[in-house]
């Protein structure tokens, strides 16, 4: 083969490796191009999402308060409470306890007091994910057992932690964090 050949089949394979790989580069141009349009509808799907997040987050903040002022309402006019309990819950001092023992707690202190008022503030939710949420408040109290002149009364920082199942939500702890003050007075004294 004389120079001449030996030119012509290097150039004729240095033009198809040129043209592979500018077919190649093409490729991975589209190839990477299309990864960017995904990756830009990834990221404004993602925003979406935070968005429809950040949403149901408030949904469910302002349920929660909402509950809590049912379930201050219910407590004041003595009603039952049951509809607002999960089957157990971590209640005060007394652990993890029947929903029913609850209910005889609860019915106990409504036979105490003649009088409940409750005043919730600064009232707080965390979201402690898999649908379960703390709300953090103030709770000012006073109580008043007027046959035997007695009064109680106080500020504490309570807890509720409700678990969303089946679109309720339903306190699965009830607790006091930090007692402000109390107070029991006999008020013939």
């Amino acid at each position: 083969m004389s120079l001449i050949g030996i030119f012509i089949v290097v150039t004729i394979a240095a033009i198809i490796i040129v043209n592979l790989n500018n077919s190649n580069y093409t490729n991975n141009t589209s190839q990477s191009g299309n990864e960017i349009v995904k990756e830009e509808k990834n990221i404004k799907g993602e925003e979406n999402s935070d968005k429809k997040e950040i949403e149901n987050e408030n949904v469910s903040k302002n349920n929660l308060k909402n509950i809590l002022n049912k379930w201050i309402t219910s407590i004041k006019k003595k009603e039952d409470l049951h509809q607002f309990y999960s089957e157990f819950v971590n209640y005060y001092k007394g652990g993890i306890i029947s929903v029913d023992k609850v209910m005889q707690d609860k019915k106990k202190f409504y036979k105490t007091y003649d009088r409940i008022e409750l005043n919730p503030e600064n009232i707080s939710v965390e979201n402690l994910g898999n649908n379960k949420y703390k709300l953090i408040y103030d709770k000012s109290f006073e109580c008043n057992n007027y046959q035997k002149a007695m009064s109680y009364n106080g500020k504490v920082k309570s807890n509720l932690v409700f678990v969303k199942a089946n679109d309720e939500y339903l306190i699965t702890e009830e607790l006091d964090e930090k007692v402000y003050y109390t107070s029991k007075d006999f008020l013939g004294d």
